[in-house]
């Protein structure tokens, strides 16, 4: 049995799915750096990477360059969750993988830090004051 309009169901469930498929492919791509915008006065609140779950609703896509300036010039912060400074080989300021210079960590001196025993798993119990356990006569009699 057919519908109303005399076509079988198969039809519609193909146009339908062709018509997704026309959608998919017309979609622009996701952004590769979005910035992120406070609700209120449109101020910029941080720079996401573009497949970042974390970004709000005002948002506006950037490009490398222009993210690249928000996150040293302009002081915006990057997203704790998907770092998008470490992506961009920002490091303290520096936009340059060329200019990284290594990091020196001097040796540790001193004596070693304390090791302390493992904490017992056992769960202490507290007695109040005027509690039966805490003034309990003794029961042998000297």
């Amino acid at each position: 049995m057919g519908n109303r309009r005399g076509r079988c169901p198969g039809a519609a469930l193909r146009q339908r799915q062709a018509e997704e498929e026309r959608g998919r492919a017309r979609r622009p791509p996701a952004p590769d750096w979005i910035l992120e915008l406070n609700r209120a006065t449109g101020h910029p609140l941080a720079v996401h990477a573009g497949d970042c779950g974390m970004v709000g609703r005002r948002k506006r896509p950037v490009g490398q360059d222009d993210a690249r300036r928000l996150l040293t010039t302009d002081g915006v912060p990057a997203c704790p969750i998907c770092r998008p400074d470490t992506a961009l080989h920002i490091v303290d300021g520096l936009a340059s993988p060329s200019r990284m210079a290594p990091v020196h960590r001097p040796a540790r001196r001193g004596p070693p830090s304390p090791t302390y025993p493992p904490t017992s798993t056992r769960r202490r119990t507290a007695v109040r004051a005027g509690s039966p356990t805490a003034t309990r006569p003794s029961s042998r009699s000297s």
